[in-house]
């Protein structure tokens, strides 16, 4: 994630646990944990990065 608005290396770690937080919520899958956290195989994986992709895009971040 590459900050688009200035945002310091604080905010910065700041708005990625609240959109891996929120986003392991809604996808009901979690990639910092062995077994996911529920949702399992290409699918979960997807679905996370494309939700974090989203989140971090509406804090004003670009991600590649």
């Amino acid at each position: 994630m590459y900050p688009s608005n200035g945002q310091n290396a604080d905010q910065r770690a700041q708005d990625g646990c609240t959109c891996h937080r929120r986003v392991s919520e809604q996808v009901a899958f979690d990639p910092t944990r062995p077994d996911g956290g529920g949702a399992v195989g290409d699918a979960g994986v997807r679905d996370h990065f494309r939700a974090m992709t989203a989140c971090l895009e509406g804090r004003g971040y670009g991600v590649k």
